[in-house]
This record gives C-alpha cells, sequence and structure tokens, in this order.
C-alpha cells in the first residue's frame, strides 16, 4: 500500500488528472503498468523499477463507513472522499524486487522532477537480509540490515558503496554489520573527521550496535594505513530504546 487516507485535491498518474469515481455503487479500480509518477496530498512517487508484472493501482471517490461498529464512537454512519493507491504483484512474481522513490512537500509534476534531479540515487541492495540506497550527488548512503548473516565468505552483511567523490583512489567502499541495524552515513565533507553515522536498532533490543567501514584501496587520509574503522555506537535504552543516535565515523 502507498497511500490511503482521505482525498486531498487532484491525483496525478504520470502527469495527467485522475478522476474519481461514482462513489460506493461505482467503485472503479485503475490499473497502470509502467507508471512514471504519482502525486496526490503533496507527496510525489517516482516509479523507476517496477518489474513487467507489477501494476500501480488506484481507487478513489466517496466511501461510506460505520465508526459505531468498528469502535465506541457515536458518529455513526459517514461518507468521505477517500484515496488508496497500492503497487498490484502478480502472484507468480512475489519474490521480484521492485523499486520507488517517495518525496513529500511536492505540489506538481515539476516539482516532483526537480527533487528527484537534485539526487543520485543508486540502489546497493535490495535483499531480504539487507536494503541500501546511495545518493551519488550529496554523498550519503542509508541502510537497513535486517539480519545478522548472508552467504558472504565474512558472514556479514555488505552494502558496497560506489566511489567516494572526496577521496576517489580509496576504492570501494563497504559498510558491514553483524546486528540488525538502521543508518545514514554522511560522505559529503572533505575533511573524513567530519563524516557521520546515524545509528538506530529496529529491534529495540541492542545496547550498542557495531558497523564496519571497509576500503579496498588507499585509505582516506587521516585514518593511517587502515583499511577498516569499527564504530561501536551506545543505544539508548528504556522509553527512548530504538531513538537514532550520531557520531562520528574517522
Amino acid at each position: 500500500m502507498l497511500d490511503q487516507r482521505r482525498l486531498a485535491g487532484p491525483v496525478l498518474v504520470d502527469g495527467k488528472h485522475l478522476q474519481p469515481d461514482g462513489g460506493n455503487a461505482a467503485r472503479v479500480v485503475h490499473n497502470f503498468t509502467n507508471p512514471t509518477t504519482l502525486l496526490h496530498g503533496g507527496v510525489g512517487y517516482v516509479f523507476d523499477c517496477l518489474n513487467s508484472s507489477a501494476q500501480l493501482s488506484i481507487s478513489s471517490g466517496d466511501r461510506t463507513g460505520n465508526w459505531s461498529a468498528i469502535s465506541t464512537s457515536t458518529q455513526g454512519v459517514k461518507t468521505v472522499p477517500l484515496l488508496a493507491a497500492w503497487i498490484r504483484h502478480s502472484p507468480q512474481h512475489l519474490k521480484e524486487s521492485i523499486e520507488y522513490t517517495a518525496f513529500p512537500g511536492v505540489q506538481s509534476k515539476a516539482e516532483l522532477l526537480k527533487h528527484k534531479k537534485a539526487v543520485g540515487l543508486k540502489t546497493l541492495k535490495n535483499e531480504p537480509d539487507a536494503m541500501g540506497v546511495w545518493d551519488s550527488k550529496n554523498q550519503v548512503a542509508y541502510g537497513v540490515f535486517w539480519s545478522s548473516t548472508d552467504t558472504s565468505e565474512t558472514g556479514e552483511v555488505a552494502l558496497k558503496v560506489p566511489e567516494i567523490k572526496s577521496h576517489p583512489l580509496s576504492g570501494l567502499f563497504c559498510i558491514t554489520s553483524s546486528q540488525p541495524v538502521i543508518f545514514i552515513a554522511h560522505f559529503d565533507a572533505w575533511d573524513v573527521r567530519k563524516w557521520t553515522v546515524t545509528v538506530a536498532d529496529p529491534t529495540q533490543k541492542l545496547t550498542t550496535a557495531t558497523i564496519q567501514f571497509k576500503w579496498t584501496g588507499i585509505p582516506p587520509l587521516g585514518w593511517g594505513l587502515k583499511h577498516k574503522k569499527v564504530v561501536v555506537v551506545k543505544l539508548p535504552s528504556g522509553v527512548n530504546a530504538g531513538s537514532s543516535v550520531t557520531v562520528k565515523v574517522a
């Protein structure tokens, strides 16, 4: 499910307006093959990689429901305009990867494409054990490690980042972890002492999280001869468990 809420203005698919249907008695589901963009209510979606078996499905119009039937509310029967947008998967291709990018705070297709152009997104991995995205224009890596091991020789989940602009001789850059971790790593500064990584624990059970940064080429200036940097992050506990922590990489 991409979006399911009260209808908030026009719905645009590839820049074209989609008209709401006739309501409960005339519900219509519109299916789109190979769409490029969806825009509704200030949120835009860019579909860069929908496999051939996936479709964008949209249903919008007046819908009637009874609040009293599902809660203690006394509001009773209400009819409001609603939107539902989702990706329809073929049962035979459920294991195939699909990708899309959401951009909040956009009001037009032109603005959506402008935001898309401002980033250079490249998928590093889209697997059950880990997912990662590299923004080459802003030199930021985003990732989620779901499991503790994969099929690599090291037994660690690795995200391989392309060349860092500030240190082109350093070669391939791998980010690894043996724990379930969510992270955002910034490599946009020329001074490695300003590089940061923001970490959170999706399980809310860890007391520390360990992330390793490995170079295949010449280590960046300021790291000496070390090809690997191990960062151990102390995580919050109690009511703050799961909150993010930002530390320096160098």
